[in-house]
């Protein structure tokens, strides 16, 4: 009789812990199924994880609010990126109060949202839009970005803005204003105040502004009407990389995950855990677990178990894609050639310089695997057209008289070869960009597998 009690109890604990669990999932994570659209955790052409990455890498502070108010002592700029259903408080409750985005503007910070309908923040700053793309077109718009379908088969309206950044103090004119791609973007009303100015306007026509700047006290307010500028897949179309970094400057930048369902408030898991009750739970669970087994008895598992899947190749070739997504071919290869060299350094535990050393020493297969790789490497390395004799810099198609990577004055006989060069068209334009994707996820696929072989033929020796 004890005994089923003691069954019966923990069968119990174990029922209280596997549902304390899931509703801490619950409300731990808001989002539902998979990674909702415009999230900087998603790496398809319609995340923003290739621009939160990027700013990363160029030292710019990244952070992400996933709760629905801002932290008193951030300061920065916040990016939101905002759905049709996420533009207004009152139609979701994913939403920061404007109150307080009001007075983080006041205090010297930024935001720039991205809509392609008014939002709440706009209505109180009397940002108004003059025309919206239909609720067809831009439901569909963003139905078609939230399915994850290829861009080239998109039915939304492509526009190309001109952009108008004012330029700092002393710095030199620019060569050409940037232009910045748009799909169905809203339109907004020419501003009547000094505060408020247009800074990209539609090329074809003429005065129709699809993104404006606002004063809010020592702060300022962005407004870009369509989300696309900020997209993984279209951060290297036209000038919406450069058009975007402007905006940012020096950062830290704050991306708003918690207006795309996704984020963190107070759990039951994490209230066991600071009130120390959780490891009294685990032994509880281990106990309970025990006694179970030890009076179920043994049984023979003859069925062979599934064998698990990896998704490691799944997550390689997206990194490929993202690189190749974000950067330009010369940088993509880099960033690709480092990664590869990182893992087989990481395996063979060495540094870099005593990495074809160490591979020679390997077993003849792994060496000859080690060989094919190297000479992928070579085979995909970007061709160099007309590089700065200084710092190997592309200059193709180079308009101003310096260097824009390391300064160098251009002479009249590099003047002349960039010239030469334009006419005959860019570097690599016979090579298809998928093409290029496919070489570079293979070279990161390869080092993969050639790591894991090294490191069971190292366990096995």
């Amino acid at each position: 009789m004890t005994g089923r009690i003691f069954l019966i109890a923990a069968i119990l604990i174990i029922a209280v812990g596997v549902a304390l669990f899931y509703q801490a999932a619950a409300i731990s994570s808001r989002s539902e199924g998979e990674l909702p659209v415009y999230s900087a955790e998603r790496y398809d052409p319609y995340g923003t994880a290739a621009l939160r990455e990027l700013l990363a890498n160029r030292g710019i502070a990244v952070h992400t609010l996933e709760q629905p108010n801002l932290d008193s002592s951030s300061s920065g700029v916040l990016i939101q990126v905002l759905t049709l259903g996420a533009a207004s408080g009152g139609r979701s409750s994913n939403h920061v109060p404007t109150e307080q985005l009001v007075d983080w503007m006041m205090q010297g910070n930024t935001i720039i949202q991205f809509s392609r309908s008014p939002t709440d923040l706009m209505d109180r700053m009397k940002i108004a839009a003059s025309t919206q793309p239909t609720g067809a077109s831009a439901t569909s718009a963003e139905e078609f970005e939230t399915d994850g379908d290829s861009p080239d088969q998109a039915s939304a309206q492509v526009v190309v803005a001109r952009a108008d950044l004012p330029q700092p103090a002393g710095s030199p004119p620019a060569n050409a204003a940037p232009s910045i791609v748009l799909w169905s973007p809203m339109v907004f009303a020419e501003p009547d105040g000094p505060s408020t100015r247009p800074i990209a306007r539609r090329a074809s026509r003429g005065d129709n502004a699809v993104a404006v700047t606002m004063n809010v006290g020592r702060g300022r307010l962005i407004v870009i009407g369509a989300p696309t500028p900020a997209l993984n897949g279209f951060l290297n179309q036209r000038g919406n990389l450069d058009f975007l970094l402007a905006l940012i400057g020096n950062g830290p930048v704050i991306f708003d995950e918690w207006s795309h369902g996704i984020g963190h408030e107070a759990t039951v898991v994490g209230f066991i855990h600071d009130v120390g009750l959780l490891p009294l739970l685990v032994q509880l669970g281990f106990m309970a677990l025990l006694y179970v087994w030890s009076t179920s008895g043994h049984r023979r598992n003859d069925a062979a178990p599934a064998a698990r899947q990896r998704s490691s190749i799944e997550q390689i070739q997206t990194l490929g894609y993202l690189y190749s997504r974000s950067f330009d071919t010369d940088a993509t290869f880099k960033q690709v050639n480092a990664e590869v060299q990182r893992r087989l350094c990481e395996a063979l535990r060495c540094p870099a310089n005593e990495l074809p050393a160490r591979a020679a020493a390997l077993r003849p297969e792994l060496r000859r695997r080690y060989d094919e790789l190297t000479e992928e490497i070579s085979r995909n390395s970007p061709e160099k057209r007309v590089p700065c004799p200084h710092c190997q810099y592309e200059l193709y198609a180079l308009t101003s008289d310096r260097c824009p990577e390391c300064g160098t004055p251009i002479s009249s006989e590099l003047r002349q070869a960039i010239e030469q060069a334009a006419a005959e068209g860019p570097p690599g334009a016979n090579r298809r960009r998928f093409r290029l994707d496919a070489a570079l996820a293979g070279l990161l696929t390869l080092s993969h597998q050639l790591t894991l072989e090294v490191q069971r033929d190292r366990r096995a020796h």
